[in-house]
C-alpha cells in the first residue's frame, strides 16, 4: 500500500468519478483506475461499486475512507514538518485562491513574500471557498483565502474585508419585483462548495422560492457574460457587476443586497510554522494599513 494509492482512493470517493478524480490529482484516468485496483487487491475487498452514475463506496470502502484520510493527513504533516525543519521559509508555500487574483491580491502578496524570502517557492491553487477550506484541513494547501463565515474551531480565520453581493439580471428582466417572479427565470448556480451557493440557499429557505437552475459556474466574470447575453440570472460580487451595469450591459436587481466576510485562513495548529507565519505577515502588510498581525 502506497500513499499515492490512498490519495487516489480518497479522490475517487470524494468526486464519485474516476475522470474527475484524475483531473484533481493531475494524472490520467487509467493511472487512477490502476491504483484503485491495486488497493482492492491488497485489501482483498471491493472498495467501490461501479455504476452508470459513477463510483459508489461499498461498506468496506466507507469504513476505510476515514482511516485513509487520517493516514494521508499525518503523512503530509510529517513531510511538512521535515521540510520546515530543513528549509525554514525557503521551502514551498501552497496558497489556496478562492477567486480572481484581483481580490486575493496575488501580485502584491507575492512581492511581499519574495522581498523577505527570495528563495520561497509559491504554489497558487485555485478553487471555490469550500475547496480551499477543505484543502487547508487536509494539508493539501498551507493557507488560503475564504469567503463566508468560518465556524470550524480548528481553522484560524482573519477578517480582511466584507464582500457586497448582488443579483444581476438581463436588462429585459429587471421588472421582476419579488423572489418568486425572479425564480422563474433561468439561473446561474455556483457549486455547493461556493459561498454564494450557501447564501442563495439561505435566501431560498427564508423567502420560500426555488430558483430554476440552468447553468453552474464558479467565476463572477463568466457568470456576468451569461447574464449579459440575456440567458440567466446570477448572484455575483457587486464590485465585479457594477462596471457592466454602468455600461448598460445588464441590470443589478434592486431588491437584494448581501454581505459576506472575506478572510485569510490556515490551520490554527500550523499558524506559527515558518512559511505560514511568513504568509500571515505578508497578508498583514498587503491587506491592513496598520500592519496588524494576522
Amino acid at each position: 500500500m502506497e500513499l499515492y494509492q490512498l490519495r487516489a482512493f480518497i479522490a475517487v470517493a470524494e468526486h464519485g468519478n474516476v475522470t474527475r478524480a484524475a483531473e484533481h490529482l493531475f494524472t490520467s484516468q487509467p493511472a487512477v483506475s490502476a491504483q484503485i485496483k491495486a488497493l482492492e487487491q491488497t485489501f482483498g475487498v471491493a472498495l467501490f461499486d461501479r455504476t452508470p452514475a459513477g463510483m459508489a463506496l461499498t461498506e468496506p470502502g466507507q469504513r476505510l475512507l476515514e482511516h485513509a484520510r487520517a493516514t494521508v493527513t499525518q503523512a503530509q504533516a510529517t513531510e511538512d514538518l521535515a521540510r520546515h525543519l530543513r528549509d525554514g521559509t525557503a521551502g514551498r508555500l501552497r496558497i489556496g485562491l478562492n477567486d480572481a487574483g484581483e481580490r486575493n491580491r496575488v501580485d502584491q502578496l507575492s512581492r511581499a513574500l519574495l522581498v523577505d524570502y527570495p528563495d520561497i517557492q509559491l504554489d497558487f491553487i485555485s478553487g471555490t471557498s469550500g475547496e480551499v477550506l477543505n484543502s487547508v484541513r487536509r494539508f493539501e494547501t498551507d493557507a488560503g483565502f475564504y469567503e463566508g463565515t468560518v465556524t470550524d474551531a480548528s481553522i484560524k480565520a482573519v477578517h480582511l474585508a466584507t464582500i457586497d453581493l448582488c443579483i444581476v439580471v438581463p436588462n429585459g428582466w429587471a421588472d421582476a419585483d419579488d423572489w418568486h417572479t425572479l425564480a422563474r427565470y433561468p439561473w446561474v448556480f455556483s457549486s455547493p462548495t461556493c459561498s454564494y451557493h450557501a447564501e442563495l440557499a439561505r435566501l431560498s429557505e427564508r423567502f420560500g422560492f426555488t430558483p430554476q437552475k440552468q447553468f453552474r459556474l464558479d467565476h463572477n466574470s463568466v457568470s456576468m457574460h451569461i447574464v449579459r447575453e440575456g440567458l440567466a440570472v446570477s448572484m455575483v460580487d457587486h464590485a465585479f457587476a457594477q462596471p457592466y451595469a454602468d455600461a448598460g450591459e445588464l441590470s443589478i436587481w434592486p431588491h437584494y443586497q448581501g454581505k459576506i466576510p472575506f478572510s485569510a485562513i490556515c490551520l490554527a495548529k500550523r499558524a506559527h510554522e515558518p512559511a505560514i507565519a511568513a504568509f500571515r505577515a505578508a497578508v498583514a502588510r498587503v491587506f491592513t494599513p496598520d500592519h496588524a498581525e494576522v
